[in-house]
């Protein structure tokens, strides 16, 4: 610790000096590389080799050097990823590092730290990006899924509640995104987080009756989880819980009404009554459609089709036919699903129908969005998935025309981009390709997961103008991104053969 106590404010030509030092020393000590990881790369975990890198990165903040505290944080990390105390501390360094700004880019000497291709380096590098835009809901929900891959449940602990607070705190929140932050939680029985996430979820679709069925165990499990009732014969639990039976017995058959076929019986049966006695009543159709959900077989899901139809031509309410049309789209691919698997065990015959079946499924989506698109005209989620539908049924003039207002929609900027420039790419617009991953790249890190793939795009568009239009430059730059591509994941699609074709192709146009 004294070997830094002269360090002053302004002194960053002797930090960097001495953070140079420390780092080839701690990487000596610990027998790691300068990013914290083992010589060959592979994985491990120790939390003595992480206390040397914590311990630094607490000197290194203390002194003023927050970029390589940062990088200090992370490498320790990476031998103990489950640490709690250093990821706070990560933080700290982090929001040092980026002074007043909202959001600042990483520095490549802290990306490098966490450049792999593990589950711990997924990890880090979503912990990452976080730190570095602290308010951008997306990259903390990644944040809290990331701990997933590697059982870590006291970071996810730790972040979900936050992921959970700016998801909420958006201006038009996504009901997908809390789906997805419920489902991360509920992997490490972190229940009322999951349903808080998943009540949210409820309350932006509630005519979502999966989702309901969802949120109404996961209410029982945080309740039992509250109470104890999942840890019998230990301190607080069962034995301690033992007066309050009658709400036990409760707790106990609503956690088990979707498995238990009885219960699921006597309640689609208390559930028709209901809709007989009022069919138009909106209440009764959705318990109805709820009670047939939470058995869940084949015929009940064809029952939820016709008794939501019958509820949309009674009540001319949309939402009944925008959910038995979810229905049909997911009995068609899980249909589909079937399929392949057939067709990979060499069925013949199922191989010969698969291919009409596909366009069918690809028919029926696109009415379902057509229809919806229609229903609601400013939601521009829907003309994202609309046009995702034409896409895939060819007709690219038309997804263009939707992902052009759908970009307008800042929360799926960079995916409607993404489609829009392979639709042009798809016509033989190669300049308005390249222009338009050109918007998409700007401002999005290396780091971040959807630039690879947004390169690797703008490589082929302009390696499709270089050959249309005989352009030296075009090519030459789609040569430096496939260098780049290679260098970051050498296995990258094809990006291999491409690099190769492209200079052949640069060595063409100057001879």
């Amino acid at each position: 610790m004294a070997l830094f106590g002269f360090f002053k404010k302004d002194d960053g030509d002797d930090k960097q000096k001495a953070a140079a030092a420390a780092a080839a020393a701690a990487a000596k000590a610990t027998g790691a590389a300068a990013g914290g990881k083992p010589a060959d790369g592979a994985l491990e975990f120790s939390p003595a080799k992480a206390n040397s890198w914590f311990e630094r990165a607490s000197t290194m903040h203390e002194s003023g050097s927050y970029e390589y505290a940062m990088t200090c944080w992370l490498s320790g990390l990476r031998f103990d990823p489950a640490n709690v105390t250093a990821l706070e501390g990560f933080f700290k360094s982090a929001a040092q590092y980026r002074g007043d700004s909202a959001s600042k880019a990483p520095d490549k000497d802290i990306v490098k730290a966490v450049a792999g291709k593990t589950p711990v380096d997924r990890y880090l590098s979503a912990v990452l990006n976080w730190a570095c835009k602290p308010s951008d809901s997306d990259l903390a929900l990644r944040a809290a899924i990331a701990p997933a891959e590697l059982g870590l449940s006291e970071p996810a602990k730790w972040i979900g509640p936050k992921a959970l607070n700016l998801l909420a705190q958006e201006a038009r929140p996504k009901k997908d995104a809390f789906i997805k932050l419920m489902a991360a939680m509920a992997k490490f029985q972190l229940y009322d987080i999951a349903l808080r996430a998943g009540e949210i979820a409820l309350k932006l679709d509630p005519t979502d009756i999966q989702l309901g069925v969802d949120v109404k165990n996961m209410a029982a499990q945080a309740t039992m989880s509250k109470g104890g009732y999942g840890n019998t014969g230990e301190a607080g639990g069962f034995r301690g819980n033992i007066r309050d039976a009658s709400r036990q017995q409760n707790l106990d058959q609503e956690g088990r009404m979707v498995r238990n076929e009885d219960a699921a019986a006597a309640a689609i049966e208390a559930a028709t009554a209901e809709h007989l006695a009022a069919p138009t009543d909106k209440v009764n159709i959705r318990r109805l459609v709820e009670a047939l959900v939470a058995r869940g077989t084949p015929s009940d899901e064809k029952q939820c089709i016709a008794v939501l139809e019958k509820a949309f031509a009674d009540t001319q309410e949309y939402s009944f036919r925008r959910t038995a049309g979810d229905f049909k789209m997911k009995i068609g691919r899980r249909t589909l699903k079937e399929m392949r698997e057939k067709i990979a065990a060499g069925d013949a015959a199922v191989a010969a129908q698969y291919e009409a079946a596909s366009a069918a499924q690809i028919a029926l989506e696109l009415g379902e969005y057509q229809a919806r698109a229609y229903a609601y005209p400013t939601d521009l989620g829907v003309k994202y998935e609309l046009a995702v539908r034409y896409i895939e049924a060819g007709k690219h003039n038309e997804a263009i025309e939707q992902l052009q207002h759908a970009k307008s929609d800042g929360k799926n900027k960079i995916k409607v981009l993404l489609a829009l420039g392979r639709a042009f790419v798809a016509i033989g617009w190669p300049d308005e390709a390249v222009d338009t991953f050109h918007q998409a790249l700007e401002g999005l890190s290396e780091t971040e997961s959807s630039s690879l793939e947004l390169r690797y795009e703008l490589m082929c568009a302009l390696q499709l103008r270089a050959e249309r239009d005989r352009d030296l430059a075009a090519a030459e730059e789609a040569s430096s991104i496939a260098s780049k591509i290679a260098q970051q994941q050498f296995g990258y699609r094809d990006v291999r053969a491409r690099r190769e074709a492209i200079k052949t192709l640069i060595t063409a146009l100057k001879s």
